[in-house]
């Protein structure tokens, strides 16, 4: 029996290279979550992709070299400038595993509201940590 890959947790942060009317950037927002969410689930990476004006700040779980490649496609985006790694860390578990990419943000129809609090049942103490620091990321940039 063959040990599972070893799972790796990444955060970055970048701005946004998104432009034109709302429409049209919730629209290639929704390319973007298209496109990720079909490519995570066939690498077996999970996360959550935050929003905030025109700041991105991702959160990125899964086996390590999946990991790798999946920051290593974002980095080579134009729609990214000024990106940052924040946080790059072994993992244990993948705690955003119900979702292949979950967005949270001002607009659009979000997985996470971007306001949710501890107290919201709906995520777990792990998720809302990690959403609050998301948050905190997205607005320092």
């Amino acid at each position: 029996m063959t040990a599972p890959p070893p799972l790796h947790g990444m955060i970055y942060r970048s701005r946004s290279a998104l432009t034109g009317t709302p429409r049209e950037v919730a629209s290639a927002l929704g390319g973007i979550l298209d496109v990720s969410r079909r490519r995570n689930a066939e690498d077996g990476v999970t996360g959550a992709l935050l929003l905030r004006e025109s700041v991105f700040a991702q959160v990125l779980e899964g086996p390590a070299a999946a990991v790798a490649e999946t920051f290593a496609r974002i980095s080579a985006d134009p729609r990214h400038s000024a990106i940052t790694v924040l946080e790059d860390t072994p993992a244990t578990t993948q705690i955003f595993a119900q979702w292949s990419m979950a967005y949270a943000g001002d607009g659009g129809m979000p997985d996470i509201p971007l306001t949710f609090g501890l107290d919201d049942t709906r995520f777990s103490a792990e998720q809302a940590a990690i959403m609050d620091r998301l948050r905190s990321y997205a607005g320092t940039l």
